[in-house]
């Protein structure tokens, strides 16, 4: 098949029209990718800016989380001491009861001393209380016995007194007659 020149033509024109379409929809086309581009350059720029924040967040984390990681090995450090210091204190805690169970075992000791002594007391002394309440009986009736004595006494030396005045009054009488 042989084509003319004419129709050669009008299909190379009609395929240049059609190349020129499809260009402008490519062109049309490509300003729209450009313009998308655009966005997703413009998108990027953002996303590093981002990704720069989040590197630099991450970053103060990362100190953030070393200070804490630090202070972490001095609150286990502390944590040690305290219980090491509790361990101490548990030690004299029980050196504390055992003092104090010892005290309780003298306690009782003392409790069952005082006990026998006060037995011992009411047995002992009470019996040289009553001996001695007997002795002051004793001593009582010797006391009334004496004082009955003595008033006897004193009864017979003021008959005595009376017998000797009157005798002195005789001899004064006597004496003075002799005169």
């Amino acid at each position: 098949m042989r084509l003319e020149n004419e129709e050669f033509q009008k299909i190379v024109l009609e395929q240049l029209q059609r190349l020129s379409e499809g260009q402008e929809r490519l062109e049309a086309r490509l300003e729209g990718v450009e313009g998308r581009l655009t966005g997703v350059e413009e998108g990027q720029q953002l996303l590093e800016a981002r990704l720069k924040g989040v590197e630099e967040g991450q970053e103060r984390l990362e100190a953030r989380l070393k200070g804490v990681e630090e202070g972490q090995q001095l609150l286990e450090a502390r944590l040690k001491g305290v219980e090491k210091g509790q361990e101490r204190l548990e030690a004299r805690l029980k050196g504390v009861e055992k003092g104090q169970q010892l005290l309780e075992a003298r306690l009782k000791g003392v409790e069952q001393g005082q006990l026998r002594l006060e037995t011992r007391i009411e047995n002992e002394v009470i019996e040289k209380i009553r001996a001695l309440f007997d002795d002051r009986e004793v001593q009582n009736d010797r006391f009334e016995n004496l004082e009955k004595r003595m008033e006897r006494l004193e009864n017979q030396v003021e008959g005595i007194a009376i017998d000797t005045r009157y005798l002195v009054t005789r001899l004064t009488r006597l004496e003075k007659a002799v005169k």
